[in-house]
């Protein structure tokens, strides 16, 4: 698929014209069927989020005919391995989705730092226990036709689409990870929205300092909170209330800050409607969802913020996996050998 935003130049949407003629020529040299969708006029106006559901539809509706047919998210400044696609071929989805291992090329400090922030929150939600610890890059997910058809559908949005996506996709059952081959995003620089990879390279470019200043990075003992908060939700069966267990636990900010939301009357009221348990707890990510989960770490964030630095980072990193790194680059490539042998 071929797109750009609507009020695009013409000289833009030109460029995409050719590029659409280069497609159309390269397709009697392939072993394998090409589409090629025309979105340059007028446009999108939901960004990529768009122009993912508009792919995945289509191929619902031409190609898969099967319940279980995989459909899976990539995108055209991507590399992959060599074994990309027939390790797809041997994914046998038994939850809602699944994420591919990713790297990115480490040629900045900048990208070390992001990939390293990125596999951070997600070891955090694990030691949280959180049902939520999976990554959103959304050229490394999908799912197959069933499970996309019960949510409705990739969510059109300008950004964050593959957390929304993976987020409604987790209610519906575990996300696997796939580390049997590797996605390699690009690092490209961009201001088309106002988070992501691409945004916080293009900031750090003028001020590293400052742009990951305002990364949302929970200190290593948030994650443990939440853990506690997530237990003291999974496991509530009526004889205390919420708010007696929060105080018990030290959570009073934490307790005030859902009930703020929502969450708190919400739970309260799938535990007076579900008898059983294992069906009360799928029901607590009604609510208490990954989303949910993230502004709890903020307000920790937010209310312990003190300006972080790079050092402290790496503190919170070797805090986090039981290390003594000092190096990024090596502290990632760490991460990344764990996750490879998990």
């Amino acid at each position: 698929m071929v797109n750009n935003p609507t009020g695009v130049s013409d000289s833009f949407r030109r460029e995409n014209q050719l590029l659409i003629q280069s497609l159309m020529d390269l397709r009697s040299t392939l072993s394998f069927p090409l589409d090629v969708l025309d979105y340059t006029d007028p446009g999108i106006k939901n960004g990529v989020g768009e122009a993912r559901k508009i792919g995945m539809n289509y191929a619902i509706a031409k190609y898969l005919n099967d319940p279980k047919d995989l459909i899976v998210s990539l995108d055209a400044d991507c590399t992959v391995e060599l074994n990309y696609v027939s390790a797809l071929f041997q994914i046998h989805l038994k939850g809602s989705a699944f994420t591919l291992y990713f790297e990115h090329a480490l040629d900045s400090e900048s990208i070390i730092f992001y990939e390293l922030y990125i596999r951070y929150l997600r070891w955090g939600h694990i030691k949280a226990n959180s049902p939520f610890a999976h990554y959103s890059v959304g050229s490394s997910l999908g799912t197959n036709v069933e499970n996309y058809t019960k949510i409705g559908g990739m969510t059109p949005r300008s950004a964050t689409e593959d957390f929304h996506f993976l987020n409604k996709l987790r209610r519906q059952g575990p996300i696997q990870y796939n580390t049997s081959t590797t996605v390699k995003p690009s690092s490209r620089q961009s201001e088309r929205v106002t988070l992501g990879t691409g945004y916080f390279l293009t900031k750090s470019k003028t001020d590293f300092e400052q742009a990951f200043s305002k990364l949302m990075l929970p200190h290593p003992a948030d994650f443990e909170k939440l853990k506690s908060a997530i237990s003291i939700l999974e496991n509530f069966d009526g004889t205390s209330s919420l708010n007696d267990l929060f105080q018990k636990n030290d959570l009073s900010d934490v307790y005030q800050d859902l009930h703020k939301n929502g969450v708190i009357e919400k739970i309260y009221k799938i535990f007076e409607t579900t008898t059983q348990v294992k069906i009360y707890q799928n029901r607590i990510m009604e609510v208490f969802d990954g989303l949910e989960t993230l502004r709890t770490l903020r307000s920790m964030w937010i209310k312990n913020n003190n300006h972080i630095t790079k050092e402290m980072f790496m503190d919170w990193c070797n805090q986090l996996w039981e290390t003594t790194i000092s190096s990024p680059k090596e502290m990632l490539l760490h991460v990344r050998k764990l996750e490879k042998e998990l």
